[in-house]
């Protein structure tokens, strides 16, 4: 069961994504029945109710698995923690222009059958044993306001996170994923230098302002499928606890069009 949970109005920037809008209808109302073609073994259901206004009841006993979507910080902070409050396994993603992040938080205790291939049988050819594995993640604000205690872990942490952490204050800020109007250029640059500062200390030259260009404006469709694929992987892995999860931040590169994780954990 899969439901679409989005009080918001369909807007005009909504019409750059692939799903086709009935004006007047909310995005998940609009949404829904586009939606319900790509796959007609799942049973969907739409939600209209605002996120700041769900509880613990909201939550318990529907899912095994919860994915929050283009929320604000606060938002996913209040998701996150009833997740965890009922032992349900949570992911939080956006995309913004041609980058994208997920994050991953499968509690404390993920427990996991990895393969290790290359062993060879006695019989001929080769087998392929499954190891179990245990990875512990942490909470979103854990992740979000982190503060890094050495400078190696600084210096080699990627840029790209701490573009992430900017966008999400912006959207914290103003309610919405920031234009390329020069204004909101200058408010995420500077909103990405405070979090680099926060979270060790004043580095201007830590994130490149191309990175942050292309953060800029709509999703780019092309670049949700790309995370949304590599989101669908991982909540595959979470459910069947088969293969190594990502631990706990994946963020699309767009600048080499490649995928990166980095481990926060606040440990």
């Amino acid at each position: 069961m899969e439901d679409l949970t989005a009080p918001k109005s369909a807007r005009t920037s909504d019409c750059t994504s692939e799903a086709i809008l009935i004006r007047y209808k909310q995005r998940a109302e609009a949404s829904a029945e586009r939606a319900q073609t790509l796959n007609h073994q799942v049973e969907l259901h739409v939600e209209t109710t605002n996120v700041s206004d769900v509880d613990e009841s909201f939550f318990k006993n529907r899912w095994d698995v919860v994915v929050a979507a283009n929320l604000k910080p606060k938002e996913i902070f209040k998701v996150n923690l009833i997740c965890r409050k009922l032992r349900i396994k949570f992911f939080a993603t956006n995309v913004f222009g041609m980058f994208g992040y997920f994050f991953s938080d499968l509690l404390d205790k993920h427990v996991f059958r990895k393969p290790v291939r290359g062993i060879y049988s006695p019989y001929g050819g080769k087998d392929e044993n499954m190891v179990i594995r245990t990875e512990r993640f942490v909470p979103f604000d854990v992740v979000f306001n982190h503060k890094f205690d050495k400078v190696y872990d600084f210096f080699y942490s990627s840029p790209w996170y701490f573009v992430m952490r900017g966008l999400l204050r912006f959207v914290d800020k103003r309610g919405c994923i920031p234009t390329r109007d020069m204004e909101d250029f200058e408010t995420v640059r500077l909103l990405v230098n405070d979090e680099v500062e926060s979270a060790y200390r004043r580095d201007d030259n830590k994130v490149p302002v191309s990175y942050i260009q292309l953060s800029l404006g709509p999703s780019i469709p092309v670049i949700c499928q790309m995370v949304g694929s590599m989101l669908l992987k991982e909540i595959i892995k979470a459910a069947t606890h088969v293969d190594e999860p990502y631990n706990n931040i994946y963020l699309f590169n767009p600048v080499i069009n490649k995928s990166e994780v980095a481990k926060i954990t606040g440990l």
